[in-house]
């Protein structure tokens, strides 16, 4: 299966930071979501990692899962 995820925060830096997540899958339309990064760090990076998490909450155990980034952060850690 392969999902591609995304994450993004609007106003980064200040009090007003806002971040989420989205990931659709290609396989199966019907596995698209998107959230809202829960707790006071509103970050980017945050919201690229926390797509992931629930990219992989999604599939059965022991299922293939491909992610499909853009951020080299989470391919990093």
């Amino acid at each position: 299966m392969d999902d591609y995820i995304h994450g993004a925060c609007l106003e980064g830096n200040t009090s007003r930071a806002r971040a989420g997540a989205g990931i659709f899958c290609l396989e199966d339309r019907t596995k698209k979501h998107g959230l809202r990064i829960p707790g006071p760090s509103q970050t980017n990076k945050r919201g690229e990692l926390m797509a992931i998490v629930k990219a992989l909450s999604l599939i059965p155990k022991g299922d293939e899962l491909t992610i499909i980034t853009d951020s080299w952060y989470a391919i990093q850690e």
